[in-house]
């Protein structure tokens, strides 16, 4: 697991990433190896996390919304987030021209064209504080541009910083700038008027 922290609009935001790499061994044929006791065990539950694995694919590019099988072997629940979460994955099939594997190349093909069907979207990860600060930051930005572009589409100029934040009433308190836009309102209205 990777953590990635840097600072973005002031702000530090926190990214985490992971990396899986399974070496995921082919199927272990009994009559080809000509395996016994330990290594018999070991080739079965290859076998069987195989298995497991295909049945999670089966189930992932599936137009039928079904139960995945990710806890029915330790192998799909580590890979649960390769397969069906958050993440990017590449799968690299390798296989042999020789015609004694041509059964496990066959294979290990239709495996690789069965998982390439998995769709994920991956998303950054990242605090969700932390988006939403950098959303309303990116707002701010924007509404200041959108005001600027007012101010001079109409020959005005930007407000001074203030209570109000509006061109021309800086400086004074909140009762007196409700009373300075009243009277204001009130001599536009009279100018209109005559």
């Amino acid at each position: 697991e990777i953590e990635n922290a840097e600072v973005v609009d002031g702000e530090e935001c926190f990214r985490k990433s992971k990396l899986n790499m399974v070496d995921l061994a082919g199927s272990e044929r009994q009559s080809k190896t000509k395996v016994s006791g330990e290594e018999l065990k070991n080739a079965i539950d290859i076998n069987v996390s195989l298995t497991t694995l295909g049945l999670v694919i089966e189930s992932l590019i599936s137009s039928k919304k079904k139960h995945v099988p990710y806890r029915d072997s330790q192998l799909t629940r580590m890979l649960q987030d390769s397969l069906g979460g958050n993440t990017k994955t590449v799968m690299i099939a390798n296989i042999g021209p020789a015609n004694y594997n041509i059964d496990e190349t066959i294979s290990s093909l239709k495996y690789a064209d069965r998982a390439k069907s998995i769709k994920n979207k991956p998303i950054v990860n990242e605090d969700p504080k932390d988006a939403k600060l950098r959303q309303y930051g990116d707002e701010i930005a924007r509404l200041k541009q959108e005001l600027a572009k007012e101010y001079a589409e109409f020959g005005g100029v930007a407000p001074e910083p203030g209570l109000s934040g509006q061109a021309g009433y800086a400086g004074f308190n909140s009762e007196e700038l409700e009373e300075k836009l009243l009277e204001d309102r009130v001599k536009e209205k009279k100018k209109l008027e005559e």
